[in-house]
Order: C-alpha cells, then sequence, then structure tokens
C-alpha cells in the first residue's frame, strides 16, 4: 500500500488494521527480551553463559551485516530511483527527505539515527528500531543483569519502564524509549517459563491467559479510541508489550505441559509462518523503499485508490518477498548462529 493511500469507504473495514503495523515492533522487543534471557535464567546467578565479549560478538553477528547491507541497499535505491530524492506528495517525503545528508549517513553508520528527529526515519525509515535494539543491547548486560541479580526480575521491569517513559516527560518521545519497558517484559516472561520452581511466584494457572486477553481488549479499544482523536502511541505499544507477554507465558506453558496447541500456536507453527519468519528480519529491513518506488510507479499509470491497492498487493508483495528472501540468504543466513535452542522445558 501506498504511503499517502486512504482506503475508500467500503475498503476501510479490511485495510484500515494497516495503519497498526508498526505494533510488530512492540512484537519483536518483547521477543528479543524473551529469547536474549532465555539462556540466561537457565544459567546458575543469571549471568551470561559466554560473558559480556561473546554476548556482543553475537548479537552483532546477528543483526548488523544485515543493518549494514540494508543501508547500502537503501543508499543504492535513493541514487538509482530518482523520483525517491524529489517531493513525491505521499508520506515518504516526511520521513525521508531531504535523503543522503551527511548527518544521515554518519548517524546510521554508528547506529544513533533514532535518537534525533532529523535523522530517525531517513534512509530507510523502519532501521531506527534496529538502533534502538542494539542500545538495549548494552543496557540488557551492564544495567538489568546487574540489577536482576541483586533486587530480582520485578525491579528491574519497573526500573526499565522508568528509564524509558522519563524522556517522556523533557519532549523526548520521538525516539519511542518505551519500547525499553518492553524488552524488561521479555525478559520477566522468560522467568516465569523457564526459571527454577524455588523462584518463581505462586500464581493462578489461567493468570497470563487472563492478562493475554485483558491486553488484546486494551489493543482493541485502543484501536477504536484513535479514529476519534489523539493518543499517544505509547499506549497502544505498552498493551501490544503485555499482550505479548502474556501469550508467550500462556503459551509456553501449555507446550511445556503438553497439552493440545491453541488456534494461535497452530497458526504460528503453520509451515508458511514458520518460513517467512526465517526471513522477517530481511524482510523489515527491505519493505519500506520497494512498497514506495512500487506504489509511485503505480500511481503514474492513473488508476484510483482500490485499483492501486490491488495492484500493489498482486506485483508489489510477491517483488518485496522475493527481494527481500534474496537479501536474507545473501546478507542474513551466512551470519546466524548454529546454537540450537533447547526444548520448553523447565528448569529443575
Amino acid at each position: 500500500m501506498g504511503p499517502d493511500y486512504q482506503p475508500l469507504p467500503a475498503w476501510f473495514t479490511v485495510t484500515s488494521f494497516l495503519k497498526f503495523g508498526s505494533w510488530a515492533v512492540a512484537v519483536f522487543i518483547v521477543l528479543s527480551g524473551y529469547c536474549l534471557m532465555l539462556p540466561v535464567v537457565r544459567t546458575p546467578g543469571a549471568f551470561l553463559p559466554r560473558g559480556l565479549g561473546d554476548f556482543l560478538t553475537r548479537r552483532a553477528r546477528r543483526i548488523l551485516p544485515g543493518y549494514y547491507a540494508a543501508v547500502v541497499f537503501s543508499i543504492l535505491f535513493l541514487l538509482l530511483i530518482p523520483p525517491l530524492r524529489r517531493s513525491t506528495g505521499t508520506l515518504w517525503d516526511i520521513t525521508s527527505l531531504p535523503v543522503l545528508t551527511p548527518g544521515d549517513l554518519v548517524s546510521h553508520t554508528f547506529l544513533v539515527h533514532n535518537l534525533s528527529e532529523h535523522w530517525q526515519w531517513k534512509l530507510n525509515a523502519p532501521m531506527w528500531s534496529v538502533a534502538l535494539e542494539w542500545q538495549i543491547y548494552f543496557l540488557f548486560a551492564l544495567v538489568f543483569l546487574p540489577v536482576w541479580r541483586r533486587i530480582g526480575p520485578k525491579s528491574v521491569v519497573a526500573l526499565a519502564f522508568a528509564l524509558g517513559l522519563a524522556p517522556l516527560t523533557v519532549g523526548f518521545g520521538f525516539a519511542s524509549t518505551w519500547f525499553i519497558g518492553l524488552f524488561a517484559l521479555g525478559m520477566f516472561a522468560a522467568h516465569i517459563n523457564f526459571a527454577s520452581p524455588a523462584h518463581l511466584p505462586r500464581l493462578p494457572p489461567g493468570l497470563w491467559r487472563g492478562v493475554t486477553i485483558a491486553g488484546a481488549l486494551g489493543v482493541m479499544a485502543v484501536m477504536v479510541l484513535s479514529r476519534r482523536g489523539h493518543m499517544h502511541p505509547a499506549v497502544g505499544d505498552i498493551l501490544v508489550g503485555i499482550t505479548t507477554s502474556g501469550f508467550l507465558i500462556s503459551s509456553t506453558d501449555r507446550l511445556q505441559q503438553l497439552r493440545p496447541m491453541s488456534w494461535g500456536l497452530r497458526a504460528l507453527s503453520h509451515p508458511v509462518s514458520t518460513k517467512l519468519g526465517d526471513f522477517s528480519y530481511s524482510l523489515y529491513l527491505t519493505h519500506y523503499p520497494i512498497v514506495a518506488a512500487c506504489y509511485l510507479g503505480l500511481r503514474r499509470l492513473g488508476l484510483g485508490p482500490a485499483a492501486t491497492f490491488h495492484l500493489q498487493v498482486v506485483v508489489g508483495l510477491p517483488l518485496l518477498l522475493l527481494v527481500a528472501y534474496g537479501f536474507h540468504l545473501l546478507f542474513e543466513k551466512p551470519f546466524l548462529s548454529r546454537d540450537r535452542v533447547a526444548p520448553m522445558r523447565k528448569v529443575a
């Protein structure tokens, strides 16, 4: 769908949910906290199993090759498609122009572009979250884990939300720092599922399913209320984070107890879902400039909004998947860790 596309009334109920696509970042951040905490909760004393150096090296191998390849990919895209360097009358103008300034290039090189309103959306708008993820790795290893060992998981969650929400009070909300709290929710969820039973709070078995349902209802309320007026994005992101955490805990517990999978787990376990998951990072890194270019090309045909939307799906989506998968094979898969996640079971 093009950046400035507004659905026809008949299509609104079908396509309006797409404006909440940024919530996928909230899901990803919670999953990141969950996955990175798994080896820690299985290690006596809640330490990084192989030390700080190994942790940062492995994290760098996982996200930086694809990230820097996407930076180069985006620059080449802008150089080879002149319309993307000019005003287009779309959302692209707000997020990406002017392009290729020295500040854009330097800030993206050092992964600090998310800390400036002038740089965070440039080159390839979604990459602001990669910079934030990279910064959270250092908080995780140098701040959260020491606090976790001294005063416990709940204190880390409270600290993370305090650190994440405090910048909003001084006008720094554009950096979306509240995602720091969502990362800590993922850490806490891993603790609930895999820490020693002696260190787990005694809570009703259905609590986390209730948290998931309550969070989902809150998310739906935000979707409805956002049509009536402005709502701070932190509200929706935090509710999505709570829902994701509850779903992770309740679903992992279901698998650990060998109970039948829920419909949500079955959908996520489907071969199509798992295959898309294999190259979802590459898909995320490459989709924005391709979607913008496809839309601008289709707009030249002078078609109506509905026809443009259909062609964007029929033509643009397969092209996007093809490019992303090729990008994955070249710049992501060769650097993936060969380590395997241990089977889901309680640690005695």
